[in-house]
């Protein structure tokens, strides 16, 4: 019997090994001491978000907006340029 198996867990971590094929080494690397408990969890896969019906309106309700309008990039940028240097003039 081990004997770190009778004791409360204080913390967990979590390791992730990039090199799958280098995962037997780690597992036995740490089963050589007596006060870690290693045990391996398959990673469940993320479920993909769902997007309601209701947001994918909202989204494309806001298509075109800036249709017509005289603005690009470089405006946008020099606007909050200067904004902000206003604000540390005062």
């Amino acid at each position: 019997m081990n004997p770190s198996q009778n004791l409360p867990v204080e913390e967990q971590i979590l390791l992730t090994v990039a090199d799958q094929s280098k995962l037997d080494l780690v597992m036995e690397l740490l089963s050589h001491f007596d006060l870690v408990r290693a045990e391996r969890v398959k990673a469940m896969p993320k479920a993909p978000k769902e997007v309601s019906a209701e947001a994918e309106a909202d989204f494309w309700a806001l298509a075109g907006i800036w249709k017509d309008r005289d603005i690009d990039l470089k405006k946008i940028r020099q606007e909050s340029f200067d904004r902000r240097t206003k604000n540390y003039d005062r």
